[in-house]
């Protein structure tokens, strides 16, 4: 199947239709504010460059060719089932993330929420999940909190540092 044009189904092109859309509307939605430089960001910097990324990607996704096998119906039916399962425990893990974020704040519901998806949606080893988790969340503070000075949701671990 390497070297093959990639199929282009609608159950391959939808998600990347909505991450276009996603990527073009925050730049629509970003137009009227100042873009700034990586000296002094602006509050639209951000934003458009995450925006560029995403549209970036999506193309680039969806030129690779596809490395799915073929499969029966039977065998293409659970995937949809399984593929459904993992797309709701998702979703439910972003709505626990913001209901959750003002009073656990940020680094411990980022554990939190990183370890939930590896773990449960991803299958990855815990130790690793883990791993993976606590050095993600804390990267990100320190990116956005200390060296950005992004004001951030405290909760009970923000105090310690």
């Amino acid at each position: 199947m390497i070297g093959r044009a990639p199929v282009l189904s609608v159950d391959r092109v939808g998600p990347f239709v909505a991450w276009a859309a996603l990527a073009a509307f925050v730049v629509w939605a970003a137009r009227g504010l100042e873009f700034g430089s990586f000296a002094k960001p602006g509050p639209a910097l951000f934003p458009i460059l995450m925006s560029v990324a995403i549209g970036v990607l999506v193309v680039v996704d969806l030129l690779l060719p596809s490395h799915r096998r073929t499969q029966d119906a039977s065998e293409e039916a659970d995937d949809r089932g399984q593929l459904r399962l993992r797309r709701a425990l998702v979703i439910l893990c972003v709505v626990l993330f913001a209901v959750l974020l003002p009073y656990l704040g940020t680094v411990l519901v980022s554990v939190l929420m990183m370890m939930f998806l590896l773990v449960a949606v991803e299958k990855q080893p815990v130790p690793k999940s883990l791993a993976i988790s606590i050095g993600t969340s804390l990267g990100m503070y320190a990116v956005l909190a200390v060296a950005f000075g992004v004001p951030l949701p405290n909760g009970p671990l923000e105090a310690l540092f």
